[in-house]
């Protein structure tokens, strides 16, 4: 069903369509329904399928709020966001098809395609924007990449505190244009990757990359192809097969260390007392909390990945004496 301003669907189940929820702004348009606490499951697409699509010099805009929400066994991207424009129209200013919302505190797994998908195409004078909020999402199991961002317009999400593992591309994977705009990758944990860690494969020169734990991939940790490498600091890159770095200069304070992860093969990925990872981060950008809701930073200095380590101080009465 296409999503208006004032719905909110939550504690549903969606399954065996073709398309499970599907969110369309059409020209003129501006749509931002809530889902929370839903299963989206078994469809032979999408599971989501958000568009902005503009028209006859009209805008378009689909902001959709995704929150605990399980996207699982679809056969298309868990999350699929299009923002385009029209091939028919002559308009004399640029107009755009935009996604934006967020996605957060949910599961995206096990989907036939990548995790979630973001696109933006531009057709003659109309333009696609896609600036999606990743949050706090566990994306893991999927068929294709954890997160795949393509198109010839701007893909801007903002992608913070996820764990992306056991995807069997890459963890983060970017054939987007990001040449003219930011693009925040802050604090995540991509491990286990069938492919690559993360890879950029043009130019990334507005790419902030920061604080990221990038650990144990099947190929590379890092990988950039474009003309201009991200904007890197304060990452720990280890134990991937192919090498931490493939075509991209180290970031500023980066590290290679075992991020001494609690349990990882279990998908627990907090630190653990010791870890090179606390304190290690930088807190330019940084989120205000971690996957957890817990407050950054927790000690001198903002961790890197997606947890922060926290431990409560208990204070012992002092009896004294005469």
């Amino acid at each position: 069903a296409a999503g208006s301003s004032g719905s909110h669907l939550a504690w549903c189940l969606v399954e065996y369509a073709t398309v499970g929820v599907h969110v369309y702004a059409g020209p003129g348009d501006i749509v931002s329904p809530a889902f929370s606490d839903c299963v989206v499951r078994h469809h032979s697409e999408h599971g989501f399928q958000v568009e902005g699509y503009a028209r006859a010099c009209d805008a378009a805009l689909a902001q959709p709020t995704i929150a605990g929400c399980t996207v699982e066994h679809n056969g298309g991207c868990g999350i699929y966001g299009y923002g385009h424009g029209d091939p028919d129209n002559d308009c004399s200013t640029f107009t755009g098809g935009g996604v934006g919302g967020t996605v957060s505190g949910s599961e995206i797994r096990q989907n036939q395609a990548s995790g979630v998908c973001l696109r933006a195409q531009p057709e003659r004078l109309d333009h696609g924007d896609v600036w999606t909020k990743i949050e706090a999402n566990v994306i893991s199991g999927n068929a294709g990449h954890g997160v795949h961002l393509n198109g010839d317009d701007p893909v801007r999400p903002r992608i913070e505190i996820n764990l992306i593992y056991g995807n069997a591309g890459a963890g983060l994977q970017t054939d987007a244009k990001h040449e003219e705009t930011d693009l925040y990758v802050v604090n995540n944990t991509v491990f286990g990757s069938g492919g690559d860690g993360m890879v950029f494969n043009r130019s990334a020169l507005q790419v902030r990359l920061t604080n990221n734990i990038v650990f144990d991939n099947d190929g590379c940790g890092l990988v950039c192809n474009g003309a201009e490498d991200p904007q890197a600091a304060h990452n720990d890159l280890w134990l991937n097969d192919g090498g931490d770095y493939n075509g991209c200069t180290p970031g500023i304070s980066d590290i290679s260390a075992d991020p001494l992860l609690l349990d990882p093969a279990a998908g627990n990925f907090r630190l653990s007392f010791g870890s090179p990872c606390i304190d290690a981060g930088t807190s330019t950008g940084a989120p205000a909390t971690d996957f957890e809701g817990i407050v950054r930073p927790q000690g001198d200095g903002v961790d890197i990945g997606a947890h922060e380590l926290w431990y409560q101080r208990i204070f012992l009465p002092v009896t004294l004496r005469e």
